[in-house]
């Protein structure tokens, strides 16, 4: 029987994901098998195998309904292999065929498990396939707080924060010339406090019950300079851009999304990925509030996104859980470092200390050796809205929480030191570079916090740039 583990630690609203979610698998094909990339590949299957394949014949008696495409559906299959050919850093990692991800559909309710089941039995032609979970935003239930905090104080000095003001009398250090994408579900865009960014969304649908979410995280990053009632860490950024994974009739596709904010950034671009997978199958039990990279889509599309220099920062999720332990739906560890088949993204990837909610839960991000940094999980101050119509333009909050907030402030952070370092030196850090200056810089967790890294220190960082 499959366990499905829920915990009162954790604090993600699953209300957050998309509430009409309809599963896909996603299928990996072996590399360079020269499959079409484009819609046209169940006609292009169906003419090679449906006469001579078992396989595929099962496959299309069973589910004569199947509609697939690829799994990167915003990007051609050129502009794919142009992003490749540009992947020219050196890391520990190779990078797969990434024009063999496909999803496949079904209108059957539940036959999703079946057809990932036959296509993984597919080994002639199949690496890999499963059934694709839902995802939401990593963030908490808000929870209201006793007293008003009227500042943000997560920018003040080590150890209490960031001490972004360390960075922002030095040339660059506002995040002055820098690119900056961010990947969730939703925002308000016209909010009084991103009107000089002229923020646009690249793909997807903007969410309405997201908005609170992603303008939160924007306002940590770059909300303006003496506009409203918060300041963002990198308010002068020069680009920000925003990807949706959600696209409309219940698909969400993360891989894609990420495909499309790694290809809208050059090397030094700052990806943010505010997303935590819901509901996934983990080592034969149904887990939630876990990072994007435990699937292996998405592992490939932030790999291709730090060889091609690009510093990706990531949710570690929320659920309380020792990632040291997990395993992925294959059963091998994914995400502890001390193991030898521990698979390495060069991502930056954030936690949050332990904290107590008013109704005395102790709540908890996900921890372990895979997280390189924390920063604050709780009573956050920054921009807000509304999550339905008319969306609130001038609204702030106090209360904005867990590995959501924590990775918004950590790619603030790197947008400053990117700043900086290109003003400095006309040039830019990738991710593992940007990883290990937050790390070997960076205040350690409260006593009795258990493994989230350090939270950076710009007071240290910026005279090492």
């Amino acid at each position: 029987m499959t366990e499905r583990t829920s915990t009162p630690n954790s604090f993600a609203t699953l209300g957050e994901a998309a509430n009409d979610y309809r599963p896909h698998v996603v299928v990996k094909f072996h590399d360079h098998v020269g499959f079409p990339y484009d819609e046209s590949i169940g006609k292009f299957l169906d003419e090679k195998f449906l006469d001579t394949d078992p396989f595929w014949k099962l496959i299309r008696r069973r589910f004569p309904q199947l509609e697939m495409r690829p799994l990167c559906f915003s990007l051609t299959e050129g502009q794919i292999r142009e992003l490749v050919s540009d992947a020219t850093l050196d890391t520990p990692f190779k990078l797969p065929d990434y024009l063999s991800y496909y999803m496949a559909q079904v209108p059957e309710d539940g036959a999703h498990e079946e057809l990932a089941k036959i296509y993984s039995e597919w080994k002639e032609f199949v690496e890999l396939a499963y059934v694709d979970p839902p995802s939401g935003d990593p963030t908490v239930t808000p929870t209201a707080l006793d007293i008003l905090l009227a500042n943000q104080a997560y920018l003040e000095p080590s150890p209490q924060g960031i001490d972004v003001r360390a960075a922002w009398g030095v040339n660059g250090g506002g995040g002055e010339g820098q690119s900056f994408v961010d990947v969730e579900q939703g925002w308000t865009l016209d909010h009084e406090d991103f009107k000089s960014h002229g923020i646009t969304v690249m793909a997807g649908v903007n969410q309405d019950f997201s908005h609170r979410h992603g303008t939160a995280v924007l306002g940590i990053v770059c909300a303006d300079e003496g506009v409203g009632q918060c300041v963002g860490i990198a308010p002068h950024v020069r680009s920000v851009r925003v990807v949706s994974h959600y696209y409309g009739n219940g698909l969400t596709d993360r891989y894609n999304a990420i495909m499309v904010g790694l290809a809208a950034l050059r090397r030094g671009g700052v990806l943010l990925i505010e997303v935590q997978i819901l509901d996934a199958v983990i080592g034969g039990r149904i887990l939630s509030e876990l990072p994007v990279e435990v699937l292996n889509a998405e592992r490939a599309a932030i790999r291709l996104a730090t060889k091609r220099g690009i510093v990706v920062v990531e949710a570690a999720g929320n659920a309380g859980k020792n990632l040291d332990a997990l395993t992925d739906d294959f059963g091998n560890p994914a995400l502890n470092r001390l193991d030898a088949s521990f698979e390495e993204t060069l991502a930056i990837m954030v936690g949050a200390p332990p904290f107590v909610d008013q109704s005395g839960r102790v709540l908890q991000t996900n921890f372990g050796n895979r997280i390189d940094c924390y920063a604050w999980g709780s009573q956050v101050v920054t921009t807000d809205s509304t999550n339905v119509a008319p969306f609130a333009t001038n609204v702030y909050r106090n209360d904005f929480s867990g590995s959501s907030s924590a990775a918004a402030i950590v790619a603030g952070v790197a947008l400053v030191v990117q700043g900086i370092q290109e003003a400095r030196h006309n040039s830019h850090l990738d991710s593992r570079q940007m990883r290990d200056a937050l790390v070997k810089n960076g205040a350690p967790p409260p006593a009795g916090a258990p493994l989230i890294g350090v939270m950076p220190d710009l007071q240290s960082i910026v005279p090492l740039i």
